[in-house]
């Protein structure tokens, strides 16, 4: 949808949707590693955390994520396999197409140290909302702990990328729930329930300047 109002009336869909694909795929590495590290540090120094099999799966999951993402990156610059992937999809339906957009994605990852820029911001975002889920646990008078927060709180939102219901409402709260009880904490649901109210209160920014737009009162450009 993005893609699509971006390019309206430009005709370069192809180029914007890879560079907004590639602004997600960076997001999606930013969160993968922050959830690495955060395991990482449960691992070796948190005291009161208590590690399990599914922890150290998800620590061996993401260690995965991790090595394919680089590995993606390398071979995007490399101009020989770009060479053969070309040759492969030119002998398919859509080849070209899809070709150009992967192409497109390609040819963003020459610029390494922007991407590398561009990873480490979204990184401060993601700690950002971490911490924006401490704040509220606390406004709502949950009491949840500072570390545990910021090393489980990426296990969820990674939750995200799985389409389970529309916006992930209740399948995040059920998987919040679970993570925190497995640390013998309780209030995993309601934080994420509390969580995502105050989320819901300041979308409705949101929702205001696009009925002022419907209205004519602001333009598109403004």
């Amino acid at each position: 949808m993005r893609a699509y109002y971006f390019a309206k009336g430009r005709g370069k869909l192809a180029p914007v949707l890879a560079t907004l694909v590639y602004d997600r795929l960076l997001g999606l590495m930013a969160l993968v590693l922050l959830a690495f590290l955060g395991l990482s540090l449960a691992r070796l120094a948190a005291q009161g955390f208590v590690w399990s099999n599914q922890f150290s799966w998800a620590l061996a999951g993401l260690t995965a994520a991790l090595l394919t993402f680089v590995l993606a990156f390398s071979l995007s610059r490399w101009p020989r396999f770009l060479g053969l992937i070309d040759a492969y999809l030119i002998r398919i339906p859509l080849g070209k197409a899809i070709g150009h957009f992967l192409f497109s994605i390609a040819g963003l990852s020459k610029y390494g140290l922007l991407s590398l820029g561009l990873l480490g911001i979204s990184l401060g975002l993601h700690i950002l909302t971490a911490l924006a889920l401490y704040v509220t646990g606390q406004a709502f008078g949950l009491h949840p702990s500072f570390m545990l927060t910021i090393i489980l709180s990426p296990l969820i939102f990674l939750s995200g990328i799985l389409p389970l219901s529309p916006n992930n409402i209740g399948w995040t709260e059920y998987l919040g729930s679970l993570i925190w009880a497995s640390q013998g904490l309780g209030q995993g649901g309601d934080l994420w329930m509390a969580f995502r109210l105050v989320a819901v209160l300041f979308s409705l920014s949101g929702l205001i300047i696009y009925l002022r737009l419907r209205a004519g009162a602001l333009s598109h450009e403004g």
